[in-house]
C-alpha cells in the first residue's frame, strides 16, 4: 500500500477503533480502501469499477456514489477518501445525502480540499512532465474540476441536526515529496518491506504529518447530533 494511503486513512482507522462500529460501508473504496487495514473486519465496498480482485475482507458493490443500493439506515459506518474530487461539483452534494440515508450515525468524508490541494497537483503534473513520467489516471481527473473543501460540501446539509468536525491531514509538503517518490519502485519495495504503512508507526507521526497547511481535509459527521 502506498505510504500516503496510510496517511490518509490513518484518521478514520483510529476513529473506527474507538466507536467500534458494526457495519462500515466505504464508498469509492476500489479493490482495497480502509479494508487493507482493518484486516479483521469485513467492509462493503462500492465503485463504479474495481479493477483487480477486491481484498478478502471487502464485498464488492458495483454502484454510483449517488444512487447507493442500499436502505436507509444500512450501516454503522459509512466513509469515503479521496472519491469527492473525481465528482463533478454539481454532484457532490448527492453523493453526500446519500451516504448520509444510508449511515444509522457516523459518516466520514476526506478529499484533497480547495486551491492548496490544486497548486500541489499542478506541480506534481508539471513535475512528472518534466521526468517524461506517465501521469496517472487520478491526477488527471483531479484537475478536471473544482477542488471540494469542507466549507462547500457542508453547505446544504442539515447542520443543526447534525454534528460535525474538520481535520487537516496531509501536509502539502510532505504529500509532494511522498508522491513524487512513489513513482518509484524501489521506494515502494523499501515501503512495503519494512511496513512503513503501519497505521499505528503513522498516528505516532500525526503532530508532523499533519501540521500546517494540507493537502487533504477530513469531515467527520455524526447524524446523532453528538459532540465528536
Amino acid at each position: 500500500m502506498a505510504l500516503d494511503w496510510a496517511i490518509r486513512y490513518a484518521p478514520m482507522v483510529s476513529f473506527i477503533r474507538s466507536r467500534r462500529p458494526k457495519s462500515i460501508l466505504e464508498v469509492g473504496s476500489g479493490p482495497q480502501g480502509i479494508a487493507y487495514f482493518l484486516t479483521d473486519t469485513r467492509v462493503v465496498g462500492t465503485d463504479i469499477r474495481f479493477g483487480e480482485r477486491p481484498l478478502p475482507n471487502v464485498l464488492p458493490t458495483i454502484s454510483s456514489s449517488i444512487a447507493l443500493p442500499f436502505r436507509n439506515r444500512s450501516f454503522d459506518l459509512v466513509l469515503s477518501s479521496d472519491m469527492m474530487e473525481h465528482l463533478p461539483e454539481n454532484l457532490r452534494q448527492n453523493a453526500m445525502e446519500e451516504m448520509l440515508r444510508v449511515a444509522v450515525r457516523y459518516v466520514i468524508v476526506g478529499f484533497p480540499s480547495g486551491s492548496t490541494a490544486k497548486t500541489h497537483d499542478m506541480d506534481i503534473m508539471a513535475w512528472l512532465n518534466r521526468w517524461s513520467v506517465k501521469i496517472p489516471v487520478w491526477l488527471s481527473e483531479h484537475l478536471e474540476h473544482d477542488y471540494p473543501t469542507s466549507k462547500s460540501l457542508l453547505r446544504a446539509l442539515p447542520l443543526e441536526s447534525i454534528g460535525y468536525r474538520v481535520e487537516s491531514n496531509a501536509n502539502w509538503r510532505i504529500h509532494k515529496v511522498l508522491v513524487a517518490l512513489q513513482t518509484s519502485y524501489y521506494f515502494n519495495w523499501f515501503v512495503k518491506r519494512f511496513r512503513l504503512d503501519n497505521i499505528n508507526l503513522i498516528l505516532s507521526l500525526d503532530r508532523i504529518l499533519n501540521r500546517g497547511r494540507t493537502y487533504r481535509e477530513i469531515i467527520f459527521l455524526d447524524a446523532n447530533n453528538a459532540s465528536l
